[in-house]
């Protein structure tokens, strides 16, 4: 199952990944406050494990 956690401050947020059609796979997020937020994915499969990131 792919799930990343979502960073902001002292925040955790978590979301859970579904398959997205042709091989893809997504995570969607609808925060409820604007800010910069790091994430870091977990998976069994070793490509979508531990990947980081910042966004805005």
């Amino acid at each position: 199952m792919l799930r990343a956690e979502f960073r902001r401050g002292d925040r955790t947020l978590t979301a859970y990944g579904s398959y997205g059609g042709e091989g893809t796979r997504r995570i969607r997020l609808m925060p409820d406050d604007e800010g910069t937020r790091t994430f870091r994915t977990t998976n069994n499969t070793r490509s979508l494990d531990a990947v980081t990131g910042t966004f805005r």
